[in-house]
């Protein structure tokens, strides 16, 4: 059951995720965008820029494997530079994603589970709760962020980009003819974007905002925090990065 509910899942938003890039790379060739201007593209000054967003798009398909099944996983340290990085870290979780076992997670949807945050933060919640109310928004959020970022620097995806595992399930005879799809990507926006990104890559985007990674947190106010951490219940609502 917790198999189920997010291995699959994971591993077609990482096949997805890396068609897109795939498909970034070409237009930014075809365009004139470099890959370093693509890596350190970011939707907002204080979100992390697309490098992050995959890695921990990465990140958040194995941490799950750990919390539930006791599962080594590798670790992904640094940002990558390029698009064959990115691809480089995508294609190594999906190898682990792909040797896991059917039944290494378990079925039990009510035992315990318990993980810590950068900020010393702790939650109890059961195995059901952690996968719907934390592994899998904190899986689509890095992962939506990437798709979006792409966007923004003028790729131009559809959602059939975003779901293109879907094509496997289409009732013959309904799917549109290629090339249907409406609108234009906006080169207006792309190369104002890479003249500003080309401006800074080197200065505080690259050299300083490629720093460690701290991962993010969601409120979760339906959950327990373990008594005596930080940020307890009654305290303000924490700051907690939304990125």
């Amino acid at each position: 059951m917790l198999y189920d509910l997010t291995v699959p899942a994971y591993r077609n938003g990482l096949k997805a995720l890396s068609g897109e890039l795939s498909k970034a790379s070409a237009w930014g060739t075809e365009n004139g965008i470099g890959e370093l201007q693509f890596a350190v593209a970011r939707l907002a000054r204080d979100m992390f820029p697309l490098a992050s967003q995959v890695r921990f798009t990465c990140i958040q398909a194995l941490q799950p494997l750990s919390r539930l099944g006791g599962i080594a996983i590798p670790e992904l340290p640094e940002d990558a530079t390029d698009f064959a990085g990115m691809q480089e870290q995508i294609a190594a979780t999906l190898a682990v994603l792909d040797e896991i076992d059917h039944a290494a997670l378990g079925d039990d949807m009510e035992r315990a589970v318990s993980f810590d945050l950068p900020n010393g933060m702790i939650f109890d919640l059961s195995a059901a709760d952690y996968v719907r109310d934390w592994a899998q928004p904190q899986f689509y959020f890095h992962r939506v962020a990437a798709y979006a970022v792409l966007r923004h620097m003028g790729v131009p995806l559809r959602k059939a980009d975003y779901v293109a595992y879907m094509m496997r399930h289409p009732r013959p005879g309904t799917a549109p003819p290629a090339g249907t799809a409406t609108g234009r990507p906006d080169l207006r926006s792309a190369r104002r974007n890479s003249r500003y990104l080309e401006r800074r890559a080197w200065s505080r985007h690259y050299a300083g905002s490629l720093r460690s990674p701290r991962q993010r947190a969601d409120n979760a106010p339906a959950h327990r925090v373990r008594a005596g951490s930080p940020r307890a219940p009654h305290a303000p609502t924490p700051a907690l990065p939304e990125r």
